[in-house]
């Protein structure tokens, strides 16, 4: 089978040469479960959210974007880049609605203050709001997406790297994941191996199993949401209560692999050791605070730690000891 638009053999062959060799592998099950994820949140009613691996070279990042892109079509050619303005990346996501957005690797090109506008705006999930030449406004851009990402550091590390503090917001929409290095290699003898097998499988199988796909959503709609509420209701007990949101976001993941079985043929214990995997491996980085109240703690303590007792008087207020801490004018 081959479609004009990207699409190359069938959802069985892609099962059976692409699927099969990233069973096993958490971290490459759950950037597929991402872009099964796409197309079903929309249905749930849920936001948009990403995902960005981030381990050193040669551990993997590109081979497991790609696999999981190449579900909807050639990876190479769905491929995006961070490399631009945020308004640039909102277009693609309106674009892209309801549908993946695959990244490439945020260290290439990209400045660290345009990723982390483009971050907020891409997540955020409304456009621009722009008057029209000829009176009133544009109409407003919205979506809903979900994106990959990839790098050799966490995104809040290498937004840091131009002086700016990322906001609480963004980490919890883009969740920054240390990715897995495969560790199931199936018949084949090393990573290498594995690796190699998988590239030639994806460039050869792309794109049929993602249009399979979003025909049994269409057809099975009621199904699909309430396999995103049951999942839910079991995330909703293992999650802090003021990670509300990640409840919803987990939640997509593992209703996707769940019920993107008839896509991958994977066994559902596997599907749901996987994104415990991934939970654990944001969780064990991310805390379990509420990143806003830490945020504002540490402000709060750089401040006085600043500024101390020049702007600030002891409790037991005494002039004289104020007046001996007063720094001289020049």
């Amino acid at each position: 089978m081959h479609c004009t638009r990207g699409c190359h053999g069938t959802p069985e062959s892609w099962r059976d040469n692409v699927a099969r060799l990233v069973e096993g592998n958490p971290s490459m099950m759950t950037a597929v479960a991402a872009v099964l994820a796409a197309p079903l949140i929309g249905l749930a009613e849920n936001d948009g959210f990403g995902i960005h691996f981030f381990e050193q070279s040669s551990s993997g990042k590109t081979t497991t974007a790609n696999v999981a892109s190449s579900l909807y079509g050639n990876p190479d050619a769905l491929r995006l880049t961070w490399y631009g303005t945020a308004l640039g990346l909102a277009n693609e996501a309106s674009a892209h609605n309801d549908a993946l957005m695959p990244l490439d690797e945020v260290g290439q090109g990209a400045d660290p203050h345009s990723v982390s506008q483009s971050t907020y705006a891409l997540f955020n999930g409304v456009g621009k709001l722009q008057g029209a030449k000829e009176g009133g406004n544009r109409d407003l851009k919205r979506w809903r997406t979900i994106a990959i990402s990839t790098g050799e550091m966490d995104m809040e590390i290498f937004i840091a790297t131009s002086g700016r503090k990322v906001k609480a917001g963004q980490l919890v929409r883009l969740l920054n994941i240390p990715l897995c290095k495969a560790v199931c290699f199936h018949e084949y003898a090393n990573g290498k191996q594995h690796a190699d097998a998988l590239k030639a499988a994806y460039q050869q199988h792309y794109g049929a199993a993602g249009r399979a796909w979003v025909k049994y959503l269409a057809d099975h709609q009621q199904d699909a949401v309430a396999a995103v509420r049951t999942a839910e209701a079991s995330w909703r007990s293992l999650i802090p209560a003021n990670y509300g949101e990640q409840v919803h976001r987990v939640a997509a993941l593992e209703a996707a692999l769940l019920l993107g079985r008839i896509m991958t043929g994977w066994d559902e214990q596997g599907c749901r050791d996987a994104i415990q995997h991934s939970y654990n491996a944001w969780v064990n980085l991310f805390g379990t605070g509420n990143k806003e109240y830490e945020q504002i703690i540490e402000q709060a303590e750089a401040f006085l730690s600043a500024y101390g007792i020049s702007r600030f008087a002891p409790l037991d207020y005494n002039e004289k000891y104020t007046q001996s801490c007063r720094i001289p004018r020049l």
